[in-house]
């Protein structure tokens, strides 16, 4: 015989994951993958990943470098009209040239619009010495 508490209990633990799954959920993040070759030549790859239930739109992503003294580099703009869920953007790498012994400033600006909404954030990395970097964004903290 079941028992109807057991049963009770497992329907409502099936709702709750219905509800939390079903939700819909903004998830996104933006990485910059910086890389300096060897002849002076320096790549930003940028990357944005949709991990959300719900589709991006109205992608514009500003990439900035400045010098030490705060002097331009380099400046990059990526748009894309929408980022479906579960997926992600790879836009072409921005390329520019610089001295690859000085510190630099990186600044990502991003605007996407999702649920009616649009949002806006702004970061800054510093690269040094090193040739390669990895920075990963999450988009979350602008999401309410």
């Amino acid at each position: 015989m079941i028992n109807k508490r057991k049963v009770l209990v497992a329907a409502v633990i099936l709702v709750v994951i219905a509800a939390v799954g079903a939700a819909p959920r903004l998830d996104a993040e933006v990485t910059l993958a910086y890389s300096e070759s060897t002849l002076g030549t320096t790549f930003i790859d940028v990357k944005l990943s949709n991990h959300g239930t719900v589709s991006v739109s109205g992608i514009y992503i500003t990439i900035t470098v400045l010098d030490p003294e705060d002097n331009l580099i380099a400046e990059g703009n990526f748009t894309t009209s929408e980022v479906h869920p579960f997926s992600e953007k790879n836009f072409d790498a921005m390329r520019f040239r610089c001295d690859q012994t000085q510190r630099y400033t990186i600044i990502l600006e991003i605007e996407l619009d999702a649920q009616g909404k649009t949002y806006t954030g702004e970061d800054t990395y510093t690269v040094g010495e090193a040739m390669n970097y990895r920075f990963t964004h999450s988009l979350s903290e602008w999401f309410p």
